[in-house]
């Protein structure tokens, strides 16, 4: 759990990601991106019965590489945000169950 604001500066194959049923809650932060890092899978992903839960942030910048991958029942929850909210440049995905929403 994220308990205030924060800076992504560097490039990684996501920025959160649950795995096995984890669960990752980042909810009405300020989250500033410089320099465009690039997230190689996603900038989130959730698989394997896991949860993200995303709602309510601000992003400030711009990411490269897919918003999201859900897959084998994990879920991303923006509260509804839309599919362009989480930062990148190419569409998330859902497979096996995955849920994005």
């Amino acid at each position: 759990m994220a308990t205030g604001n924060y800076t992504i500066d560097g490039n990684a194959i996501n920025h959160w990601s649950a795995v096995g049923n984890g669960v990752i809650r980042v909810q009405g932060k300020t989250i500033t991106l410089t320099g465009t890092p690039n997230f190689s899978t996603a900038f989130a992903n959730a698989d394997l019965s896991s949860t993200v839960l995303v709602n309510g942030n601000t992003f400030s910048g711009a990411a490269t590489g897919s918003r999201y991958v859900a897959t084998n029942n994990g879920v991303i929850s923006s509260g509804a945000a839309g599919a362009t909210y989480l930062p990148g440049n190419a569409a998330g995905s859902t497979s096996g169950g995955g849920q994005y929403f």
